[in-house]
């Protein structure tokens, strides 16, 4: 095969990937096949950004009954992971409520 075409392939493959940049960071969106690699990359991002704690599951019960600023920590929270989501399964989890559900 020629190397030329293959690069080509590759960087064709490269652009198609689709990603998102918060905070600097950038990362592959979560499809359906790629949670293993996702999920640690997520955390850390989330991590990085005082997100985390909003997200991990081991919070859900301190998450749910926080209000006022923190509240809306938590809500922006939300809509970081949903930034790290593809259209597709973003539509398997829109109907959660709380972001340990996603």
């Amino acid at each position: 095969m020629d190397s030329s075409y293959t690069n080509v392939a590759q960087l064709a493959h490269a652009t198609l990937v689709p990603t998102a940049t918060i905070g600097g960071s950038k990362i592959e969106l979560l499809n359906h096949s790629n949670y293993s690699d996702w999920a640690p990359r997520a955390q850390a991002i989330l991590k990085k950004e005082k997100e985390w704690k909003y997200v991990n599951p081991a919070n859900q019960t301190a998450n749910l009954k926080l209000v006022g600023d923190e509240k809306t920590e938590f809500e922006d929270a939300k809509d970081s992971l949903i930034l790290l989501l593809t259209k597709e399964v973003l539509q398997d989890v829109k109907h959660f409520t709380y972001t340990h559900e996603i």
